[in-house]
């Protein structure tokens, strides 16, 4: 299981990569106007993190329901059950 984990994770790889680095702008701006009294970048901040977040969720949600119907669809989802594992 832990090696079809592996393999799912570098499928995902860059997927999970560009929302860390979108999340990481988005607390930026939030953090600096926390420290440096801004309230504008600290509402910017705010929203954007929030609209990532739900952004996010969707992101993953369709990506993954893409990525399940492309396995469902091919001959590669066979491939699954016949993994080797202790009985």
């Amino acid at each position: 299981m832990l090696t079809l984990l592996k393999y799912e994770l570098r499928k995902t790889y860059n997927v999970i990569l560009g929302i860390l680095v979108i999340t990481a702008i988005f607390e930026a701006m939030f953090l600096y106007g926390l420290y440096a009294h801004h309230d504008g970048w600290l509402s910017t901040g705010i929203m954007l993190l929030m609209f990532g977040t739900i952004g996010a969720l969707l992101c993953a949600g369709c990506y993954s329901w893409f990525s399940f119907s492309r396995e469902v669809n091919s001959k590669v989802c066979y491939m699954y059950l016949m993994s080797p594992h202790n009985a």
